[in-house]
């Protein structure tokens, strides 16, 4: 069974229930962890094991980053569609090459990725809700439509 995660932080950042539950699931599950780019950060473009948990870097929209460059066209509906455009095409690779089922279970807590979910397929797809991601600062307001 292959579960595809579209996380909201990186598998290395800090450890959260969420890395504590998926390093526990039982071994006929693959678990595939897209967590987004961290802008400077060692981001696993090529894919990284941890234990039983496969993550690696998708280009995922990310607003509030420390690139004005990139802020500034993210800012924009067209830079969005884009970045958004580029990523789905990059995750699909991803998925193809690691050879992850393709109907996965998909657990999504990442509110940027919610734009691709009609698209791919899935067996089943749900969401994390741990922290409102309205509450932090720096939160786009083309975000929250």
């Amino acid at each position: 069974m292959d579960l595809l995660v579209l996380a909201e932080v990186r598998w290395g950042y800090f450890r959260t229930r969420k890395q504590f539950l998926l390093s526990r699931f039982p071994e006929r599950w693959r678990v595939f962890y897209a967590q987004p780019p961290a802008f400077g950060g060692d981001d696993p473009w090529e894919p990284r094991q941890d234990g039983r948990v496969t993550y690696f870097t998708v280009p995922f929209l990310k607003p509030g980053t420390t690139s004005a460059l990139y802020n500034r066209v993210v800012d924009l509906g067209l830079g969005r569609a884009a970045v958004e455009w580029w990523a789905e095409r990059y995750l699909r690779r991803q998925l193809s090459r690691l050879g992850v089922d393709p109907n996965p279970i998909v657990l999504c807590s990442n509110i940027y990725t919610a734009g691709l979910l009609p698209r791919l397929r899935k067996k089943l797809v749900f969401y994390d809700f741990n922290d409102s991601p309205f509450q932090f600062a720096g939160v786009p307001s083309w975000s929250q439509h």
